[in-house]
């Protein structure tokens, strides 16, 4: 789950550069949602830290 978001995270960061933010929008939002989503939930100490 961790490396999915971490992986949606990179590309939005290329297609930021490339596409209109109306376009992203949706992709930022539901991003951010799965961040949250991990950040509020448990974790092992292991999942809470990694190195992008």
């Amino acid at each position: 789950m961790l490396d999915q978001l971490i992986d949606d995270v990179r590309r939005l960061v290329t297609a930021y550069q490339q596409e209109l933010l109306p376009t992203l929008l949706g992709d930022l939002v539901d991003t951010q949602d799965r961040a949250f989503g991990l950040l509020e939930g448990r974790q092992r100490p292991a999942q809470t830290r990694t190195s992008v």
